[in-house]
């Protein structure tokens, strides 16, 4: 439901809304902030509709101009101070940040492939794999044949590796257990953006003689693991950042180890 507080402006769910909704003729023009610390301001503005590819994974880029700012680098002031003390050995941050860094940045790079190569990426870590006009148009499409989560960025549990075990069968609306400690159950509470609907039966604190497991479809577990990934992506600090990749990986181990029965 779309609700305005406040007389501020009108609020719509993002898990409902669509690009398509918001800029719906050419021309159409829509301001975005991303990091409201760092408070990136970004105008999208809907120049052309293209028809769609249906062997084509989207969201794709087709072409682009220098290189993105690095994350949490302190927004506008804190990029172009960034840029200043990589430029000059003399400055008192040069070393500091050059390791920050990695040991470099090139604000007139940019690579339109390797900004689909992160598409990709984070398209496999929100989604089974990425979604093409083709695989939209299938109702529903079988977990049996969805390829591994990429694991390149998380840790690998036993049990990951080849030759697993088949996977269990369940129905579609089956519910199976995710076990959680206390702290995996804050990482969930404290730091995604998980709706109430995921995470209200962990606000229930298992008793100790009972088994910290929380029962998700396997539906509601992809969904989960995809708001986990997502913060262990924008994570403030490395260590937070991998916990969140770690837990991803244990939640999309229990995804992997069943598979819905055919219909």
């Amino acid at each position: 439901m779309d609700r305005v507080f406040g007389g501020g402006p009108r609020l719509v769910n993002e898990r409902r809304a669509r690009l398509s909704d918001l800029l719906p003729n050419v021309g159409a023009k829509a301001d975005y902030t991303y990091d409201f610390g760092d408070s990136w301001e970004h105008r999208i503005v809907l120049e052309k509709v293209l028809a769609p590819d249906a062997e084509l994974p989207y969201p794709v880029c087709t072409g682009g101009k220098l290189q993105g700012p690095p994350e949490d680098c302190g927004g506008v002031e804190g990029f172009y101070n960034l840029l200043d003390a990589i430029a000059d050995p003399a400055h008192e941050q040069h070393e500091e940040l050059m390791e920050w860094i990695g040991g470099g940045f090139d604000p007139e790079q940019f690579s339109s492939a390797e900004v689909n190569h992160r598409l990709q990426r984070m398209q496999k870590k929100f989604r089974s794999s990425p979604t093409t006009l083709a695989t939209a148009r299938v109702p529903k499409r079988k977990r049996t044949v969805r390829p591994a989560p990429d694991r390149s960025a998380v840790a690998t549990f036993p049990g990951t590796e080849s030759g697993n075990p088949p996977r269990k069968q369940i129905r579609p609306d089956e519910k199976v257990p995710l076990n959680l400690n206390g702290d995996e159950r804050e990482l969930i509470l404290k730091h995604t953006f998980s709706p109430p609907a995921l995470t209200g039966r962990l606000r229930i604190v298992p008793a100790p003689s009972d088994s910290p497991a929380y029962n998700f479809t396997l539906g509601d577990l992809e969904e989960l693991a995809g708001y986990v990934a997502f913060e262990a992506n924008h994570a403030k600090g490395k260590k937070l950042g991998k916990q969140m990749h770690l837990l991803h990986a244990r939640i999309m181990d229990v995804v992997e180890s069943y598979a819905e029965e055919d219909e």
